[in-house]
């Protein structure tokens, strides 16, 4: 299992001692993941193990860490970030800390921020009541990891195959497709350069309702911003740009996008007057 070598270190006593084998690295996206090392035989000399990230990654949040990010705006990104990092099971580990009715926003804002993580967002998250609540918890996934993975064939590919089997993939299958972890590492830079469907994809997450799912599935018809404007372009009146996007089927259930989250992006880009 590897630890973010950037956050806290206050779990790795108990985990240790749980005999969960941890190593810190610098993640550049994720707090916690696991890998699958290679086990290399000790008469071959100079051979790097290889390690594949296994379809499992934990965003850990502190609750006071959980308000300064939703009020910075830092956790839309990070969740955009977690949803295309080439991992399937991303999961957002809340951990308790001091009265939910102190922070600076509103318990109901702060609730609503875990539930639109789940039902907006398709993230699983996991609530806990504190350091020992969370050791205990990694500990139970690393065990069932290692039963349920220890038979199965793993197969290093590379980021374009894993964008078509990602959603494939089941912890009960044989074969497992995963990405190795340098490869994982390096496309999780934050700084890196985006092509111009990964910023218009960025853009559209900042609309309202928009999730990276959303975003996702309006970027497949439509890959850049240009394309869209000459679709609204194309349309004969003020009422089919309004449900030009409306059928655009999203996320797993393959919903709708529906008319009002339609309507919300065409007034953005095609409203010349203010919007009030």
């Amino acid at each position: 299992m590897l630890f973010n070598r950037t956050n806290s270190k206050t779990l790795l006593p108990d985990l240790i001692k749980s005999g969960i084998h941890c190593d810190l690295r610098l993640l550049h996206v994720g707090d916690i993941l696991w890998i699958a090392r290679e086990i290399v035989p000790p008469q071959i000399d100079r051979v790097e193990a290889r390690e594949l990230v296994l379809n499992h990654i934990i965003e850990r949040k502190r609750l006071d860490d959980l308000v300064k990010s939703i009020v910075e705006g830092r956790m839309k990104d990070q969740k955009c970030r977690l949803k295309f990092c080439g991992i399937k099971e991303a999961i957002i580990l809340v951990e308790e800390y001091g009265s939910i009715q102190n922070f600076s926003i509103s318990e109901e804002r702060i609730k609503q921020s875990i539930v639109n993580s789940q039902i907006i967002d398709g993230f699983k998250v996991k609530m806990c009541s504190g350091p020992e609540a969370v050791a205990t918890y990694i500990s139970t996934m690393t065990r069932f990891l290692q039963q349920h993975l220890s038979s199965k064939r793993l197969h290093a590919v590379s980021l374009d195959q894993i964008r078509f089997v990602k959603d494939q993939q089941n912890i009960m299958n044989q074969n497992h497709y995963l990405l190795p972890f340098n490869i994982f590492n390096e496309n999780s830079v934050k700084q890196k350069d985006l092509t111009v469907k990964e910023m218009f994809m960025k853009q559209l997450f900042q609309i309202p309702g928009i999730s990276a799912d959303r975003a996702k599935a309006i970027t497949r018809v439509y890959p850049t911003l240009s394309f869209l404007m000459e679709a609204f372009e194309n349309c004969k009146d003020a009422k089919e740009k309004e449900k030009l996007l409306s059928g655009i089927k999203t996320g797993k259930s393959e919903r709708n996008l529906g008319i009002s989250l339609s309507r919300l992006v065409s007034l953005l880009y095609t409203q010349t007057s203010s919007l009030s």
